[in-house]
């Protein structure tokens, strides 16, 4: 019986793929800004998805403009997955297009849980925008290559972050 939101960046894809892997959902909707995220419940009808509407940006394969906003505006979500491009204590969550950036923040605005997944490479980096104070996200998931100080002060705030167990690297072979 939830309601989803689920971004348009490349980790909604994976956060996507994995949901519509679950087998013991049911009665789900997910509302989604990417175009890519939607096709990944193309074998799922007992998940309802529907997509935003709004502006097609090609470069993302995701709508953004007012059509998205105004469609937002009506939803009450259970859960929002978001990626991001960088995340600190000081700028919140960021993101490198304004356009994004804009149907994110509304995406929030909409759910009672924010789960900010990304890899640690984006932790304590900076993208142009802003577009969720870190007192708005109520879980970070990452990997273990996390800077701890960062992931004790998020702790320290509240936030509860999930460290996944990143794949080894394999042996370069030139070495």
């Amino acid at each position: 019986g939830d309601s989803v939101l689920i971004d348009a960046s490349s980790t909604g894809v994976y956060v996507a793929r994995a949901i519509a892997a679950r087998r013991d959902l049911h009665d789900v909707t997910v509302l989604t800004s990417g175009i890519y995220t939607a096709i990944e419940f193309l074998g799922r009808p007992d998940i309802s998805t529907i997509l935003t509407g709004g502006h097609l940006r090609v470069n993302g394969a995701s709508l953004t403009g007012s059509f998205a906003w105004d469609h937002l505006e009506k939803v009450h979500a259970t859960i929002g997955f978001f990626g991001a491009r960088g995340l600190t204590l000081e700028h919140g969550v960021t993101e490198i297009n304004i356009h994004e950036a804009d149907v994110k923040r509304r995406m929030i605005e909409r759910c009672r849980e924010v789960v900010t997944v990304t890899d640690s490479s984006k932790l304590s980096k900076v993208s142009l925008v802003t577009y969720a104070e870190i007192s708005t996200i109520h879980r970070l998931v990452t990997d273990d290559g996390a800077p701890a100080t960062l992931i004790e002060d998020l702790r320290e705030r509240g936030i509860q972050v999930t460290l996944a167990t990143r794949p080894a690297q394999p042996a370069d072979p030139a070495a």
